[in-house]
């Protein structure tokens, strides 16, 4: 992302500007999913929390990757709460495995925010994989993770 947005001729505004965008809609993930495990309150708490978070404030306003990984844990969490309220499993999981696969892509860090969505997923089998065709997200997911994971750990010259 960092060589996408840089030029011969170095800008600052669009070198944050994604990141920034990212640290917004985080904010606006993170009202979604409140809102969906407890209702509107919970969401325009969470929402409140990360936005007055001098953490996610600072990241968001960095050229780090870190507000990136927020918005895919924060989306995933959605994804999985959807899945296990809808009974509708197999579009939700494949939102969970997407968001666990960009994680990775984004920084090496994104392995743990993977392997905690991976963990609720797991918990939450029961409840999520009614359908017959469901096992496809977590085969996503899976398959995701091996051809991200090999080709994040090799070291480069």
């Amino acid at each position: 992302m960092m060589r996408a947005t840089t030029r011969p001729e170095p800008n600052e505004v669009l070198t944050r500007l994604p990141f920034a965008l990212a640290g917004l809609a985080g904010i606006v993930a993170a009202f979604a999913a409140g809102r969906a495990v407890s209702g509107p309150w919970l969401g325009i708490g969470a929402a409140g929390a990360v936005a007055a978070s001098p953490i996610h404030v600072y990241y968001s306003r960095e050229a780090r990757p870190y507000a990136l990984l927020f918005l895919c844990g924060v989306a995933g969490l959605y994804a999985l709460v959807q899945a296990m309220r809808t009974g509708r499993s197999l579009p939700w999981l494949s939102l969970l495995a997407a968001a666990a696969v960009a994680a990775l892509f984004v920084s090496a860090n994104g392995a743990s925010v993977a392997a905690a969505l991976l963990a609720g997923a797991i918990w939450a089998w029961p409840l999520t994989w009614r359908q017959a065709p469901s096992w496809l997200g977590l085969l996503a997911l899976a398959g995701g993770a091996c051809w991200v994971v090999p080709t994040r750990c090799t070291r480069r010259p």
